[in-house]
């Protein structure tokens, strides 16, 4: 991707929720550049605020695959997208999003694109993405990219800008994840009223989990190589979407020739990839602990769920052994 090292550049720092001006794609028809660039403006933003020399354009940014969202910046309120408008005119690549952002010049204006998924995302990340999101992608793959153009700031004003929205995010942000908290956790509990469920733990975040066989020694500590048998499921449809065990997918329907079905081995660390209340769970654990986890939609997959796998907002259950730790 020929603007990685600006992309990488202090100029720009990441935003978004444009979600909603992707519903309007099917109104409006498409124009094109004259690099073969596809594009339609869908909100002409306010006529007499466009940005000027010496000024900073924040703007939002949504990339996404027919209806599923890849990035949205307004998932990490802590990097907001902005560009002096001095840069943004040498930075006019053919079919990237810079050359669709010279397109937006005034405040509120909104438009959406259709770029070639390598020139605006590394096509080493195309596996993982595949994974996540249980997506098709290939390098010849078309996406979508929404941009707004929020506000243009001045520079004596950027970083003050820039405080500001950080704040704001975050507020929304733990506002939103308190209340999806909150009715996730109605509904664990009154499945666990509803199954006679009773000598169940809560852990501060919210996790719930029974912990079967107490198992052996020291609980789990970080830095630890652990190996877990797992089976995750829905639990609200009881449908199962992943297993360690073999048995088990074939039963549940979901067996892949290409996975090997083992023990999960994990390093245990912040960064272990794992999903938070998962992992939480494991550093409860013991050798040879056997528990059950019923994981709230917050500390799991989130509004964004797995597409195909797992639903926005799905609260999980995981039944998971621990065979080993060393």
């Amino acid at each position: 991707m020929s603007n990685n090292k600006i992309l990488n550049s202090l100029y720009i720092i990441t935003i978004c929720g444009l979600g909603g001006f992707a519903a309007w794609d099917n109104f409006f028809n498409y124009k094109k550049t004259n690099t073969g660039l596809d594009y339609k403006i869908v909100a002409k933003g306010d006529k007499n605020t466009e940005c000027k020399e010496g000024q900073f354009i924040f703007f939002e940014k949504t990339i996404s695959f027919n209806d599923v969202v890849l990035f949205s910046s307004n998932d990490n309120p802590d990097y907001p997208l902005a560009i002096p408008f001095s840069e943004l005119k040498n930075l006019n690549f053919d079919g990237e999003q810079f050359e669709a952002l010279n397109l937006l010049t005034k405040k509120g204006e909104v438009g959406i694109f259709k770029v070639k998924i390598d020139k605006i995302i590394n096509p080493a990340s195309i596996p993982m993405l595949n994974k996540k999101f249980n997506l098709k992608l290939d390098q010849n793959s078309e996406l979508t990219l929404t941009l707004k153009v929020e506000d243009f700031v001045g520079k004596d004003k950027i970083f003050e800008k820039i405080q500001d929205y950080r704040n704001k995010k975050r507020e929304e942000l733990n506002k939103k994840t308190k209340m999806q908290m909150n009715k996730d956790v109605e509904i664990i509990t009154k499945y666990l009223k509803d199954n006679k469920i009773e000598n169940f733990k809560v852990t501060e975040s919210g996790l719930h989990y029974v912990v079967k066989v107490e198992g052996d020694g020291e609980v789990v500590k970080e830095g630890n190589t652990v190996f877990i048998d797992y089976v995750g499921k829905d639990l609200i449809t009881g449908k199962i979407f992943d297993s360690s065990i073999e048995s088990v997918a074939k039963e549940a329907n979901i067996f892949h020739e290409q996975k090997k079905y083992e023990p999960l081995t994990i390093t245990m660390s912040k960064n272990s990839g794992l999903i938070e209340g998962f992992a939480e769970g494991i550093f409860l654990m013991k050798k040879n602990s056997e528990a059950t986890l019923y994981i709230p939609s917050s500390l799991a997959y989130g509004p964004s769920g797995i597409p195909g796998i797992i639903a926005p907002s799905a609260n999980l259950i995981f039944e998971i052994k621990i065979v080993d730790i060393k």
